[in-house]
């Protein structure tokens, strides 16, 4: 199997990008649900569905190659991503997300580019394709993380998607927020993870900045 790197980091951020559109939704449960394969997108999207806005940054490491990340959303639907590589900060791309539209801003080449797919056309896309991806709750986990230069341990649920290609996306996921704060992927079950993210700061219920949302050019 022949992965790009820019192919693979893309489905990183994209995996990255459904878990938060998931906030999206209006979900109420008037009962405790446990874990299990079954309901654990539906717990994860109880979580998200709290918050009007989410801030996070991640370091992500592909295939040794340092990366930084950094998501900005807001409710109903407006949602900013910002990658970069850490080796050149001139190899940057910005993506902003709106209902109808996504657009996505190559710092390095000065373009942009703009599709007609918005946040809930990727969600429906991500339920309609992805289906046959098996998805396994592997159980809870105290995860020792940082949250803006201070250290904590945070309760975690352990999830795994497996495509039919059988590369596996291992995510932690905080139990009171919803947020990933740990990705691992793998392209075999069992090899050694080819991208490793870590959540090194986020915020929630905050206000964000209306500039992270305009055109950078």
């Amino acid at each position: 199997m022949i992965i790009r790197l820019d192919d693979l980091f893309n489905l990183c951020k994209y995996f990255i990008f459904i878990l938060l559109i998931f906030s999206s939704l209006h979900i109420n449960y008037t009962y405790a649900e446990s874990p299990d394969n079954d309901n654990i997108l539906k717990l994860i999207k109880n979580k998200l569905a709290k918050w009007n806005s989410i801030q996070y940054t991640m370091d992500i490491n592909i295939n040794e190659e340092p990366y930084g990340y950094k998501v900005f959303y807001r409710r109903p639907s407006t949602l900013t991503t910002v990658s970069w590589n850490k080796n050149d900060n001139t190899d940057k791309v910005t993506m902003i997300v709106s209902k109808n539209t996504t657009t996505v801003f190559d710092h390095k080449q000065n373009d942009k580019q703009t599709f007609d797919t918005g946040a809930f056309d990727l969600f429906r896309v991500n339920n309609e394709y992805d289906t046959g991806w098996i998805v396994e709750y592997l159980g809870k986990f105290d995860l020792s993380c940082t949250n803006s230069g201070k250290k904590e341990k945070r309760a975690t649920w352990v999830v795994t998607f497996t495509t039919q290609q059988g590369i596996e996306y291992r995510f932690w996921i905080d139990q009171y927020t919803g947020i990933n704060l740990r990705m691992e992927v793998r392209l075999k079950k069992g090899e050694k993870p080819y991208v490793v993210a870590k959540i090194t700061s986020f915020k929630l219920d905050k206000p964000v900045d209306k500039a992270v949302f305009k055109d950078p050019f």
